[in-house]
């Protein structure tokens, strides 16, 4: 709902043509930490986002550009 309904709403609300879509992922590749959403990968949710994206502006005519920030723990480089 979030990229379809509520930041277009919000950015028509203060007179806004674009917007910024943030997501924070959490999910560790071994999936040890965190699993979720198990039905995407970290690429496979950037391309939701962007066809998400496309979809929103095809419907209320404002521009978001979705970003996915990658989180997840990763292993030390001292490790390495």
């Amino acid at each position: 709902k979030g990229i379809l309904i509520q930041l277009p709403a919000y950015l028509k609300s203060i007179k806004s043509k674009s917007g910024v879509f943030i997501i924070l992922w959490f999910k560790d590749s071994d999936g040890k930490i965190f699993r979720a959403p198990e039905s995407y990968s970290l690429d496979g949710m950037t391309s939701w986002l962007e066809s998400q994206s496309i979809v929103a502006k095809t419907n209320s005519g404002v521009k978001i550009t979705p970003i996915v920030i990658d989180a997840s723990i990763k292993p030390s480089a001292s490790n390495l």
